[in-house]
């Protein structure tokens, strides 16, 4: 995938909280994200002025972005909580920043292999003591819920938009595999 077309999609104060709400609109993307990985990457451009308040995809083409658009604009959460914008094509000269939207990993509680040495709360207070951003996810295969955590980093490596990325299931970066995006206001 290479971030050539993004739309943002504008969420809603009302009727539900926008963190509350953007985590709903999440959900529904996942649906499709789930049926094209690593078709899409996803941005929270406003995360450091206004948090929760514009979600924004990245794809390769507009073909990707029109189908992401066609199979969630319908859904009751988009209908109520957001606004999709047009989609527009990433500038072919563009010079400015790259970030990474790094997914901030927590262990699940079974995955504690220690007994007496909680990894997964020492994770925990740490994207809290950052006071890192999250949606409110849930697990379609076994129905738990849980935070989905993300941070932030600037991209300084060569060649962004060269760069072939692979973002995760959930269209996120990974610590072992960035998904450069650019910065565009």
């Amino acid at each position: 995938m290479q971030p050539r077309w993004y739309c943002d999609i504008d969420v809603r104060p009302a009727p539900l909280p926008r963190p509350t709400a953007a985590s709903a609109i999440v959900r529904v993307m996942h649906g499709v994200f789930r049926k094209a990985p690593g078709r899409y990457a996803l941005a929270m451009p406003s995360h450091d002025r206004l948090a929760h308040s514009v979600l924004r995809v990245f794809a390769s083409s507009r073909d990707e972005l029109d189908t992401l658009i066609e199979s969630i604009r319908e859904a009751t959460t988009l209908v109520e909580q957001g606004m999709i914008q047009y989609p527009r094509s990433v500038p072919e000269d563009y010079a400015g920043s790259w970030s990474v939207y790094e997914r901030f990993r927590i262990p699940s509680r079974r995955a504690e292999r220690i007994p007496g040495r909680s990894v997964r709360l020492k994770r925990v207070q740490e994207a809290n003591a950052r006071v890192l951003p999250f949606f409110q996810m849930k697990s379609e295969s076994n129905g738990g819920r849980f935070r989905l955590y993300w941070s932030v980093q600037p991209y300084t490596a060569e060649n962004p938009s060269t760069h072939e990325s692979h973002p995760d299931s959930l269209d996120l970066s990974t610590t072992t595999n960035p998904v450069p995006l650019p910065d565009l206001k």
